[in-house]
């Protein structure tokens, strides 16, 4: 079975774009940049509406992802010192798994890029298929 969660253990610069993770990734398991361009899509689908819908999205070894709302707060404007009242919002916060702070001290790249390579393949496999299959349901008569 497909190890989804590894795919979160990608470490990037922090100016790395959503093209730039496609095509490094394509680069890496040798798909085109289309296919892993669906394949990102629809793990970021996922991990979006699942935190929408105020779930816990807990990817084991790496971290947690949870909402939290924030209350309505007064903050000073820096450069006026004028106090703001900022209205509620709800924003996600992430804790790290100690294995991640592990992996992080004692990371070997070329290993993971072979590991990931074979995973999101694996994952891509999987998606395909299934998209097969309801194609297969579809043209079927009732």
């Amino acid at each position: 079975m497909c190890d989804v969660k590894s795919l979160w253990r990608i470490i990037l610069p922090v100016n790395t774009t959503k093209a730039q993770l496609i095509k490094n990734i394509a680069a890496d398991i040798g798909f085109s940049q289309k296919k892993t361009s669906e394949i990102i899509a629809v793990l970021l689908d996922i991990l979006t509406s699942t935190l929408a819908n105020g779930e816990i999205i807990s990817i084991g070894g790496f971290g947690k992802f949870q909402m939290s709302d924030q209350k309505e707060r007064k903050i000073k404007h820096p450069l006026t010192g004028q106090t703001i009242i900022v209205g509620p919002k709800r924003t996600v916060k992430f804790k790290s798994f100690k294995f991640l702070r592990e992996e992080i001290n004692d990371y070997d790249y070329d290993e993971f890029k072979r590991q990931n390579k074979i995973i999101l393949q694996q994952l891509y496999y999987l998606i395909e298929n299934s998209c097969d299959y309801e194609e297969e349901q579809e043209e079927e008569p009732i």
